[in-house]
């Protein structure tokens, strides 16, 4: 007979276990606390439409002004301010019909008791090589996000447009602070929000029907394909243009023949993340290797690379269906750091209108622009066209910026991730095969579920202690002679042997769902949690937190399966798998 030290032991593991389960509710609860202070990103929704004079390109809905006007906006990399177009941008009588709606909606000003105009006699900021007046700049109310809760940006520097230059209003993502009297974009969310001056952008496929996607202070891991190399790049904090790259080659990629390479003649070449524009600007050599490839045109009277349906339909052009920049670390040249970026061939076929072009009807061209030159030694310019197959995600605060191939799926849920101000980025957490990360903004609900759990798993706990209790007070006690109590004892607690008799060896082994199996009246004892072995008449078998076995004096005991317990009547029954986890 075993000696019986259950009392002992169980309020022993009840005290460890207790213990632990407080930390952990504190620790949840403090978590929770934490992450509800942290800022979560905020969404842009995609307005659903597709605007601009020179292709479809996916705007993103804002809402400006106390009668929260809806303007649909284009993400601009180098400026620092939004730009709306006003009622003097669309005259009754001009080049565009329907022009309010075909240029994102028009900001009215004078409906708005929020508006201020910036003072003539105030310098006027600049940034790269633009110049915002004082008499087009003002500030006002902008709503970002969703309609509730929504965030406000009071007293938000607003650039006036009555041109029909930018076509498009656009949300500045600049990365400049700007000043005291007027911050920047980015420089106002993260005020206002606390959230990182970060971004992520792409700009979406009209071909694949497919919106763009825009969220501040984070990224959607599902927006991406994961890097075979080190993704985020050092901004160049040299030249005011941070996003900056060098390119190596020009691949032209058929299905037939193969890959054609172009390569700089000087080697690789800086060229710069610009979103204001659809146009690859490059080099005259560069457009030649697109000429001879493509077979390409150059117009000299629109400065564009027009084409005609027969063209379009040529075989020449049809032949190379994608096409891929070698982009690398400008500050890495090591060669294990470069990656090709492609895109489909079709989706730089686009169209341009008036009043880009003198013409009535849309033109189709080639997003494809011949730097002069004297122009040189500057950098390339990567534009939005080749942005539809791009996922960028920029971090100013950290200093660094991340190009990965954008991945188009709608059966995907939506992976929105922070980005820190002050925490390094995380190296890559976004592979499409990873298992989903949970959205910030969800942290505290994960929170309360954890301490709800907690507080469920003390309630049956408790039940279950008292229901034993209750039955061990009503359980009459058969004990063995000492001898035999002291033999038994030490074996059992130590996974040794314990003989009652002549019969068989039976092992009892604790996994992930304890299995017990009844072999005569001789046990083995293995690998249990504060295990207290007595015996008892006429028992049976339960699985607790403390796990309790009874010797059975006769053969004809029950067996019950309690708490995912494996228990089985055959001595030869088969061992779970070891990673089984009921």
């Amino acid at each position: 007979m075993l000696v019986r030290r259950h009392g002992q032991l169980l309020q022993s593991t009840i005290s460890h276990v207790w213990r632990w389960r407080i930390l952990l509710l504190f620790g949840l609860t403090l978590h929770g606390l934490v992450s509800a202070d942290s800022a979560a990103p905020i969404v842009i929704a995609a307005s659903g439409s597709w605007d601009g004079n020179d292709g479809p390109w996916s705007t993103f809905n804002f809402r400006v002004g106390t009668q929260r006007e809806t303007v649909r906006l284009l993400p601009d990399f180098n400026s620092m301010f939004t730009t709306l177009i006003t009622a003097e941008g669309c005259p009754d009588v001009g080049p565009v019909s329907n022009c309010s709606e075909r240029r994102g909606g028009i900001y009215h000003r004078e409906k708005s008791s929020r508006w201020k105009m910036f003072s003539n006699t105030t310098a006027p900021p600049t940034e790269g090589n633009r110049q915002v007046t004082g008499a087009k700049e003002g500030s006002d109310v902008v709503l970002i996000g969703p309609e509730s809760p929504t965030t406000a940006l009071n007293d938000l520097p607003i650039v006036l447009e009555s041109t029909m230059s930018p076509f498009v209003g656009s949300i500045g993502l600049s990365g400049a602070n700007g000043t005291d009297t007027r911050p920047s974009f980015l420089t106002k969310v993260a005020q206002t929000t606390n959230i990182a001056r970060s971004w992520s952008y792409t700009a979406g496929c009209f071909n694949r029907s497919e919106p763009g996607s825009l969220i501040l202070g984070g990224y959607d891991a599902s927006r991406y394909v994961k890097n075979s190399v080190s993704p985020w790049f050092k901004m160049n904090d040299t030249s005011g243009q941070p996003l900056t790259l060098r390119l190596s080659d020009i691949q032209f990629v058929s299905v037939t023949t193969g890959v054609a390479r172009w390569r700089p003649p000087g080697g690789a070449h800086p060229a710069v993340l610009d979103s204001s524009t659809p146009f690859l600007w490059l080099s005259l050599e560069a457009c030649r290797a697109f000429e001879d490839k493509l077979g390409l045109i150059w117009d000299e009277t629109t400065q564009l690379y027009t084409m005609s349906e027969a063209l379009y339909s040529d075989s020449k052009f049809s032949q190379y269906a994608f096409i891929a920049l070698g982009l690398g670390d400008p500050y890495a040249p090591a060669v294990d750091t470069w990656q090709s970026f492609s895109t489909i061939t079709e989706n730089l076929s686009l169209s341009i209108s008036a009043p880009l072009v003198n013409s009535t009807t849309s033109i189709r061209y080639f997003p494809l622009k011949r730097m002069t030159a004297s122009e040189i030694d500057r950098p390339w310019i990567i534009g939005r066209a080749f942005m539809q197959d791009l996922y960028i995600t920029a971090n100013y605060d950290q200093r660094v910026f991340r190009l990965a191939a954008a991945r188009y799926d709608r059966n995907v849920t939506p992976r929105i991730v922070s980005l820190d101000s002050s925490a390094p980025p995380p190296d890559d957490a976004a592979a499409p095969t990873s298992p989903p990360s949970p959205p910030t903004e969800n942290l505290l609900m994960i929170t309360l579920i954890a301490v709800a759990a907690v507080i469920v798993t003390f309630a049956i706990g408790t039940g279950c202690f008292c229901i034993w209790a209750y039955k061990k007070k009503r359980r009459p006690f058969h004990r063995r002679p000492d001898s035999k109590r002291a033999d038994t004892e030490e074996g059992a607690l130590s996974g040794e042997t314990a003989s009652f008799g002549n019969s068989d060896d039976v092992s009892l082994a604790h996994l992930g769902a304890m299995e017990i199996m009844e072999a005569g009246k001789s046990f083995k004892l293995a690998q249990l949690d504060s295990m207290d072995v007595f015996e008892a008449e006429d028992t049976s078998i339960k699985h607790l937190d403390s796990a309790e076995i009874l010797e059975i004096e006769d053969t004809s005991e029950k067996v019950h399966e309690m708490d995912g317990a494996s228990i089985g009547r055959s001595k030869s029954r088969e061992r779970p798998p070891e990673n089984y986890n009921p």
